[in-house]
């Protein structure tokens, strides 16, 4: 029987969205693409597989996120796209590659002058 786990309040999520949006604009970009799986959940609510990449770009268009394989069934995205993370049972090796093309094709010619990203 699968055990039900806690969940991150959507709504919540969409706020922190909202803030982020805010950040952006006093930073003067246009958009912030965040890869980390913790990120990805604090402003989407959905975590990726720990052996899947997901990424998230944050505009002021939404927030579009690149899922894994397919459409998560519970999320806070305003667009999503996805790519094929594994060949039948083989996990692509080149999954963040595979991801970066995926939201390249999603937005395509979108121009961004000034780009935010995550680092430490």
């Amino acid at each position: 029987m699968p055990v039900d786990l806690p969940q991150l309040d959507l709504t919540l999520c969409r706020e922190r969205q909202q803030r982020l949006l805010g950040a952006l604009e006093a930073a003067q970009a246009d958009r912030a693409i965040l890869t980390r799986p913790e990120h990805v959940q604090y402003f989407t609510g959905f975590r990726p597989h720990h052996l899947m990449t997901a990424a998230i770009c944050v505009d002021a268009n939404g927030c579009l996120l690149v899922a894994p394989n397919e459409e998560p069934l519970r999320h806070a995205a305003t667009r999503v796209t996805t790519f094929q993370a594994q060949w039948l049972c083989t996990l692509r090796q080149d999954q963040e590659i595979a991801a970066a093309a995926a939201l390249k094709d999603t937005l395509g010619s979108a121009m961004t002058s000034r780009l935010g990203i995550e680092g430490s």
